[in-house]
């Protein structure tokens, strides 16, 4: 079976720019997948990692191809009480 990327280096660059000052914990999460990703790692690799279904990876891929914009990755707003504590900081890293 043969290699094919689905993340080329500007789609890397790209993502990695977003990761700089990300404070959301589930965007961070999808951006680094793909950076993984753009790296050459296997999406089941990643997946395992992240602990979550391959389809899932293959989601927010598709989700960033959609329009190369890393924003597109975010969570869409729900009705209802925000949660709490899912902001990235120093300690939780």
């Amino acid at each position: 079976m043969g290699t094919h990327r689905v993340l080329d280096d500007a789609d890397r660059r790209r993502l990695l720019r977003a990761l700089d000052g990300v404070d959301d914990v589930r965007l961070y999460r999808r951006l680094q997948a793909l950076v993984e990703v753009a790296d050459g790692d296997s999406v089941a690799a990643v997946a395992r990692r992240l602990r979550v279904e391959r389809s899932t990876v293959h989601r927010w891929i598709e989700r960033y191809r959609a329009k190369r914009q890393p924003q597109q990755l975010r969570d869409a707003a729900r009705p209802g009480r925000p949660r709490s504590g899912s902001q990235l900081t120093d300690a939780g890293l």
